[in-house]
Formats: structure tokens, sequence, C-alpha cells
């Protein structure tokens, strides 16, 4: 897991899931709405961080099948270093991928936006679908 990380205990959980839609594999991922998915950074400099919130964002992955895997990856011209990779991966054998501590400029109060696809490829690398969900990083306190 990356540095920070806590496991799901203190993780925004996103479910990313294949499903079949007239013979073809199809993303389900969920939450997938706008502000439905949120983490928070603590900067220690503004206080102790509020027990019980979200520092991390924990992607599920559920049904991939016969070598498909999904690419987890931010969109051009979001904020650089708020999650610690820009690209992640879910497949049969990492089923579960963790972003790490989410981070925030320091000493501002202001939500930043982790806007990213999430791609559905079959075991030649093929595009099969694709989802766009975000995540709103909040400061705490």
């Amino acid at each position: 897991m990356p540095d920070g990380s806590t496991g799901v205990v203190n993780a925004s959980l996103v479910h990313v899931s294949v499903k079949t839609v007239n013979g073809n594999p199809k993303l389900s991922v969920y939450p997938v709405r706008h502000g439905d998915t949120s983490a928070f950074y603590n900067d220690p400099a503004r206080g102790p961080a509020t027990p019980g919130r979200p520092r991390e964002v924990a992607w599920l992955g559920e049904n991939l099948t016969g070598g498909m895997w999904v690419e987890i990856k931010v969109k051009p011209g979001v904020t650089p270093g708020l999650l610690q990779n820009n690209t992640y991966r879910i497949d049969a054998g990492h089923l579960e991928v963790h972003s790490g501590s989410v981070k925030l400029q320091r000493n501002t109060g202001l939500i930043d936006i982790w806007a990213y696809d999430v791609t559905l490829y079959d075991a030649a690398s093929k595009q099969l679908d694709k989802i766009d969900p975000d995540i709103e990083i909040h400061p705490d306190p």
C-alpha cells in the first residue's frame, strides 16, 4: 500500500465492477457523481485531524474476468500532487488499490478536485469502456 495508507478504516470506498450489457462488458463505478467521493487532508499546523474522516481513497474491483484490467488515471489539468500517483491499476491479482494519503496546497481552506478516468481494458489492452468520476479533497480542519 502507498505511504500513509490506513487500509479501509480511513478510506472512502469506490466500487469498480464489470457488468454485461447486451453481451458487452461495461463499467459500473459507485459512487460516480460529482461530490459523492471525498477525502480529507490534515495540515497539522491548522490543528488536529477530525476522527472518522477518510484520508485516502480505496478502489475495490469486482468481476474482472478473462484478463480484464482497469486503469485509474488523473485527467490533464488537475492540480498535481493531490494523490500520491497519477495512475493506479486494478486487475485480478490486485482488486483493492489505495491512493495513500491525499494532499492539498498548504495554508488554504479550499477544496480541490482530483478528476480522473476509469478505463476498462481486455487482456490485449483494448479499451472496452470508460467512466469519468472525481474525488473532492477537503481541508481538515
